[in-house]
């Protein structure tokens, strides 16, 4: 579900989607009953005026509809819309879908003010000055404030254009027949446009092209970015020649990376930022970018590789380097970024575990973390590769940025003196509560309240809490619930946000329209004001028309005196004086999922638990502890003793369960198996048996090794080091050992787990005579894409668990 509210606050438009009914949008008043509903609709805006919404229905219909009042106009046979809004007025722009390719410009009445024939492709300039058209002809700016249009190139074969800060440039690429690729470039006082750069031009090496896509302009318009690429790419073999000091294994870094090059407008001559070795990011300065090492991360603790930031001249093309990443095991991708004005470099050093800036300006590089006295980085976990940096939450200015620590919330003034100060004033590590930001942003300073989500990882409450201007931090637990609000993930230590998922301030006001969803409630929008009352905008219910299912939170301990929790799933009608059937399905710690709602969809790879549950059975997610050189020894004690805490609840049948897993669950369904007889039936999917093949299969330039040292099979060693742990942590090597039917979905193109491991399981429990099936999908990877095919996969499956789970008649594939 995505939103959107009117500039003025009156209205608010969301969207619905249904796998089998579609998408359909819905305005409603925030002031009174005032609702529409558009049905099949693919697009919707509100105008900028907040007079109107426009919104694109079932496959050719444009609708205007006039907010608070019935009036509604239709425009047939449209194709596509685009709007805009300049110091002139408001602007709206749609395609017709016919032979005529016309497009048709309305003013802010909707009047049709003009008509362009032949048109192929069209967009308002971000600085809404122009309208640019593609048409058969050539590409034309039509002037939204003079009203006039040009065009700035005749002929065919344009691609792919950008437009500078200011609306006055425009540069676009230009394929030949013999797709020799050229850009062009246009100046609003120019008469038409000029060619900027070719495959001939200065700079541009013999065997090499211009690349069609990465176009941009630098802040200021004065530099223009673009890609150049090997020429015949397709046509031309990668390495034909190994050597043990590849960075990659087969892999030619330039063929697929690509070469980064700017030309200055008034000197086009083609001046190389990289040489294929490091990757470049903007960072909103007009002569510097940053640039980082490509390196293989995967072999970063041992092979020859460094990984550095460098700043790179826009104007020389040379490189600066600012940081050089000690050699040591990096858990996930370097943490790294840069302030919105483009004045600081901030990073994580991996080894000394602290935070680092750099003023782009002075070249002064300070440590800003060692002050704060807790972990910034997670310390403990039973996966070494899962001991990420805690993260970064953004900017409150351009010098102050937000730092993480287990719970709480750090600020840090790069300007001045680097003290950090708690935002949160330490109540997080308190009341074991996790706040993280969810409206600031990487990439721009935040304008507005900071907005901070909450969790508790004992009880998997969540709430929201907002910081005021003067950064008071008040914590009312009445803020907490047994729901879930938005996305506060982070990933590789800089956060990350689902858009439509930030709650969205009304206006100018102090109200926000907020997502919100539970176990048995269907995501919804409420309306608050101090996020503790809530008033319900939205009314989707789809679970009303089913048996859905609640969830109930588990807690047992482990032999070796950890806590563990999981998820157990019943049906809102659970009967205790039944005996239910139960599927247990797993893939590493999930129990902070236990308020997440979860849609009805046909599966790609695991079960639909609220389709198992409302069709009679009980689902249960447990954690899964690991122990390092001895994985498949502690998934079978998780297991167990989760067994043994479930034995003291009502309405589960243990003579009936089974299990299910996806990828690494997949392997853990493969070690249950081989380790205990409690299932009944299992399902896999796209799950290893064999770590000693799959040490070396080279996937992505590399090899796995440290894959099965370091992530989720946690060897601990390399396979010549300690192949007794690779050889009893290989379910592979116990296959006799299974009683239980088995049924595998793995497919061909799988190109994280190889195919040959579902073929070497398949084939030993084939040879033993055990009951074995294996789904095989064409054209498919590591999970399934295509719809036929999962409903296919879904199918099947429950057939599968029906009939040794409830006794159904078997089914005819299964004979």
């Amino acid at each position: 579900m995505s939103s959107d509210v009117s500039r003025d606050g009156k209205y608010l438009m969301y969207k619905v989607e249904s796998e089998a009914a579609g998408e359909m949008f819905i305005i409603q008043s925030l002031i009174n009953n005032y609702t529409r509903k558009f049905g099949n609709a693919s697009k919707a805006l509100f105008t900028q005026d907040s007079k109107h919404a426009v919104v694109l229905m079932g496959i050719d219909s444009l609708v205007i509809v006039t907010l608070g009042s019935s009036e509604i106009k239709y425009h047939p046979n449209v194709a596509s819309f685009e709007m805009s809004n300049t110091e002139n007025g408001q602007w709206l722009a749609y395609l017709r879908k016919d032979s005529s390719s016309e497009l048709v410009l309305t003013d802010g009445n909707f009047s049709e003010i003009f008509k362009f024939a032949n048109v192929l492709d069209y967009e308002f300039d971000a600085s809404n000055n122009f309208l640019i058209l593609r048409d058969s002809s050539g590409l034309s700016l039509f002037n939204l404030n003079s009203l006039d249009r040009k065009y700035i190139y005749t002929g065919k074969r344009i691609y792919d254009w950008t437009v500078d800060a200011k609306g006055q440039q425009i540069a676009f690429f230009v394929s030949s027949v013999n797709d020799e690729v050229e850009i062009y470039y246009y100046h609003y006082s120019m008469d038409s446009s000029r060619p900027l750069a070719n495959g001939r031009s200065q700079g541009i090496f013999d065997s090499y092209k211009i690349g069609m896509y990465l176009l941009k302009f630098s802040p200021d318009g004065k530099n223009l970015f673009f890609n150049i690429e090997k020429s015949n790419q397709s046509n031309q073999e990668y390495s034909r020649i190994w050597s043990y000091t590849d960075k990659f294994i087969n892999v030619d870094e330039s063929e697929v990376l690509g070469i980064r090059c700017v030309s200055n407008i008034k000197n086009p001559k083609v001046l190389h930022l990289t040489d294929g070795s490091t990757t470049i990011m903007d960072m909103n300065n007009d002569s510097l970018l940053l640039a980082y090492s490509n390196v293989n991360l995967d072999e970063y603790n041992w092979n020859r590789d460094t990984f550095s930031l460098q700043l790179v001249s826009a104007n020389t093309g040379n490189h600066t380097q600012i940081y050089q990443m000690p050699k040591c095991f990096v858990p996930g991708f370097p943490s790294f970024g840069t302030s919105p004005s483009g004045k600081y470099v901030v990073w994580f050093d991996e080894m000394d575990k602290k935070y680092y800036s750099y003023q782009v300006s002075s070249g002064i590089k300070r440590e800003i973390s060692s002050l704060i006295k807790h972990a910034l980085y997670l310390k403990e976990s039973d996966i070494p590769v899962r001991k990420n940096v805690y993260g970064v939450g953004g900017w409150l200015s351009n010098d102050t940025i937000l730092i993480y620590d287990e719970y709480d919330i750090w600020k840090i003034n790069l300007a001045g003196s680097p003290h950090p100060i708690c935002l949160t004033k330490g109540v997080g590590r308190k009341e074991k509560v996790i706040f993280r930001a969810i409206n600031s942003s990487l990439d721009r300073v935040i304008t507005d309240h900071l907005l901070i989500t909450a969790f508790n990882g004992e009880n998997k409450q969540n709430g929201i809490v907002r910081v005021d201007c003067t950064n008071q931090f008040l914590y009312d637990k009445r803020c907490m619930g047994d729901f879930v609000y938005g996305n506060n993930k982070s990933d590789n230590g800089w956060a990350t946000h689902v858009e439509n998922d930030i709650p969205q301030r009304v206006g100018n006001s102090d109200f926000y329209i907020v997502k919100r969803m539970a176990t048995s409630q269907s995501p919804n929008l409420f309306l608050t004001k101090d996020f503790i009352t809530y008033k319900q905008l939205s009314n989707i219910k789809p679970e009303l028309l089913y048996n859905w299912m609640k969830s109930q939170l588990v807690e047992w301990d482990l032999p070796n005196g950890k806590r563990a929790k999981g998820i157990l799933y019943k049906p809102e009608d659970f009967d205790a004086n039944r005996k239910y059937p139960i599927i247990f399905n797993y893939y590493e710690k999930r129990s902070d999922e236990l308020n997440v709602y979860r849609k009805p969809f046909l599966t790609a790879s695991e079960i639909n638990i609220p389709w198992y549950v409302s069709n009679g059975y009980l689902v249960f997610i447990p954690d899964i502890h690991y122990e390092t050189g001895n994985n498949a020894d502690a998934i079978s004690k998780s297991i167990n003793a989760a067994v043994n805490k479930l034995a003291k609840l009502e309405g589960i049948d243990f003579n009936r369960m089974g299990a299910q897993g996806h990828s690494f669950g997949g392997y853990e369904t493969l070690v249950l198996l081989t380790r205990t007889k409690l299932f009944k039936a299992a399902q896999e999917s796209a799950g290893p048996c064999d770590d000693i093949s799959g040490f070396s299969f080279l996937w992505a330039g590399t090899t796995k090794q440290n894959y099965f040292m370091f992530n989720q099979p946690n060897h601990g060693a390399l396979l010549w080091e300690k192949p007794d742990v690779y050889l009893k942590n290989s379910p592979i090597f116990n296959v006799e050992r299974v009683s239980a039917p088995l049924l595998i979905m793995h497919n061909v193109e799988d190109r994280q787990v190889p195919f040959s491991q579902a073929i070497e399981i398949f084939s030993a429990l084939r040879r033993l005579q055990k009951p074995v099936w294996l789904l095989k999908y064409e054209n498919e990877g590591h999970s399934i894409e295509s719809t036929e095919n999962k409903l296919d996969y879904n199918v099947k499956q429950q057939q599968f668990f029906d009939h040794y789970l409830r006794g159904a008649l078997k089914p005819e594939w299964m004979k």
